[in-house]
């Protein structure tokens, strides 16, 4: 006798469905900050924080996202970075979201070859010392 289908699932599967999902998310969330900094809406940096905020995004991650798309050769030559302090301001709540965007703006740099290989690898070396004697510290 079946008394309802067996929907059980096991936690790996739960794991696969959420990771999926929040991967939908970040696609979604990345398409709006696309979208409305191609438009150039005044408003741009309250209703990107404010979708963050809606789909419950890590500040981590937005930060990931942000620096992608802000960190352009064409956003650096147009001072954008002044323009939109706040928004980033909003997302370096804790280390981890200051650390991502250290890396990811060094990345983002090199990419757009705005730095030299050199210079980001001694850029990572100084940040790579540092934690290590902040380590020896404790």
């Amino acid at each position: 006798m079946n008394l309802g289908s067996s929907s059980s699932t096991t936690p790996e599967k739960d794991d696969e469905n959420e990771a999926a999902g929040q991967n939908q998310i970040l696609d979604e969330f990345t398409i709006f900050v696309t979208v409305i900094l191609t438009n150039a809406d005044p408003e741009a940096d309250v209703a990107i924080m404010d979708k963050a905020s809606n789909f419950t995004i890590k500040d981590s991650k937005a930060v990931i996202i942000l620096i992608k798309l802000l960190f352009t050769a064409e956003m650096l030559e147009a001072n954008q970075i002044k323009h939109h302090a706040a928004l980033l301001r909003s997302f370096f709540k804790n280390e981890k979201g200051s650390e991502g965007f250290v890396g990811r703006a060094r990345n983002a740099f090199y990419d757009e070859e705005l730095l030299e290989e050199d210079v980001c690898l001694a850029w990572g070396e100084k940040a790579s010392k540092k934690t290590a004697e902040e380590t020896d510290d404790e």
